[in-house]
This record gives C-alpha cells, structure tokens and sequence, in this order.
C-alpha cells in the first residue's frame, strides 16, 4: 500500500493514511457523526507536511456522515461598495485555501450575502443559510452564525485562534449594534447559482481593538473546549452553544466584553 499520492509532482499523503491521522483527531475534539460543524481553518501547515486538501475534506464529511459540514466563505475583502456585487459561485474568500476549495467543490449552497457568507453541505444547510440576506446585520440572529447554537453545531479552530471566530460578532450585534457596527448601511447586488438577483443592505463591523482570545481561556476552564494537535498543528473545538453562553454572560456585566483593555492581548479588526 502506498503512503502517499502524487499531485503535479508533488507527493502528499494518500486518502488512507489522511483519514488514519485525522479520524483519531476528530474524536479527541468531541466531533459526532450525523451533528453539525464549522470549522475556520489555515491549511498551508498541513498542506506543507503532505496533506491534501481534498483528502482532508473527504475525510470530515465522511465521519460527520449524514450530519451537516459548513465552513465561512467570507468576501469582505472582495465585495465593497466600490465594488458592489456578490455571487454565490463566482466571488472567492478571504479565509483560507480549504474553504476555498470546500465552497467549490464539495458545498451544496453558500449564503446569499456580500460580506459574511456561509457555505454547507448537509441536512441542515437549509435551515442556516435560507434567510441571511434578509437583515442588514451581517451576523444577525436570522443568519448561519445566529443559528449555529440553535442546531448545537461544534466548532473547530484548525491552524487559527479565537480572533478568527465569526460566531463572536453575531453576540456583538445581538448585546450592542451600534457599538459593534457602522451607522452607514451598504447596498449590493447579489446573485444566486440559479442566476437570480437580489438587492442585500448591510452594515460592517467597526473596526475595534477586541480580544477573543479570553473566551478560548474562558471555555478551557468551564471545561468546554477541547485541543487536538495534528503534527503539531494545533486545532481547538467547543460547542456553539457553550460559547454563546459564556461572551453572553460577559456581555451582562458591560457592552464592551469583547473590547480589549489596556495590557490585554488584542487584534485590530
């Protein structure tokens, strides 16, 4: 048996021996087949140790069996008012060569949104996708990252931390819009893969000194959260739910919880 596949000269590992590396990882970080989960991802640390990108999918979505897999497909970087238009098929993201890769080739759908796209495939990719275009909130309680506590969705970090967790902004516009976003609202052009068009309002997010990196501390000490290490790659899991809870509660005591304070470990953003 070999151990390794070739890719326009370039040898990665074979299907087998992904899924024999990456199935034991999935269990340790509490992933169950036939739930729903996201993932954020930075894949180049893998990709260089010789795993295959469409391997390492393959092998989620079969241990996630009749579940639901999702990634984001952010496109704020790419759709602006200087550029006003959004397709479902043909505008790329900004998060990662795994999502990229994940939206077209193994995706069912991907949200009808300009900014804060979501692509799924899966028994519950109608029920998180159907209705984000209808709040000018990007992050709202009618988008997929509003609806991720409601389908008990697991979410995993794999390469990146905290600060790249979405789910976190849907809490800031829940507790404080207008703290968290701007006042101006956006409008875009979207069209679907049917190639029917729609006209999406929304406003961004402002750009803040914020930590996000406390609420990995905070579910570590709940117990919540989970970390696996995959070649020395370092991937972290929790349950949505667990971390709407605990920034709520954060979000209880003042409206600026997910604000850096001065000594803090913050990213502008």
């Amino acid at each position: 048996m070999q151990s390794v596949s070739e890719l326009n000269g370039r040898e990665f590992l074979s299907k087998l021996n992904t899924e024999k590396l990456l199935q034991p990882i999935l269990v340790q970080l509490g992933v169950e087949p036939g739930k729903t989960v996201l993932i954020h991802s930075a894949f180049s640390g893998l990709s260089r140790q010789g795993f295959l990108a469409e391997y390492f999918l393959e092998n989620i979505l079969n241990f996630v069996g009749n579940g639901t897999l999702a990634f984001p497909t952010l496109s704020w970087r790419e759709v602006s008012p200087t550029q006003p238009f959004f397709s479902e098929q043909e505008t790329g993201t900004n998060v990662g060569v795994l999502t990229e890769i994940f939206r077209l080739q193994f995706a069912d759908r991907r949200s009808i949104h300009p900014t804060h796209s979501v692509a799924s495939v899966g028994a519950n990719t109608d029920f998180l996708l159907k209705d984000h275009h209808k709040d000018v909130c990007p992050c709202s309680e009618v988008s997929p990252w509003g609806r991720l506590a409601i389908v008990d969705a697991q979410i995993l970090l794999m390469g990146v931390d905290m600060d790249n967790c979405t789910l976190i902004h849907h809490l800031e516009e829940t507790w404080a819009p207008e703290l968290y976003l701007r006042e101006s609202v956006e409008s875009y052009i979207c069209k679907s893969k049917d190639s029917s068009k729609i006209e999406v309002n929304t406003r961004r997010h402002r750009k803040l000194f914020r930590n996000f990196y406390k609420f990995r501390e905070k579910l570590y000490q709940l117990g919540a959260l989970k970390k696996a290490n995959l070649n020395g790659f370092d991937i972290y899991g929790f349950k949505a739910k667990d971390l709407v809870n605990c920034v709520s509660e954060e979000f209880t005591l003042t409206t600026s919880a997910t604000l850096a304070i001065p000594g803090e470990r913050s990213k502008w953003m």
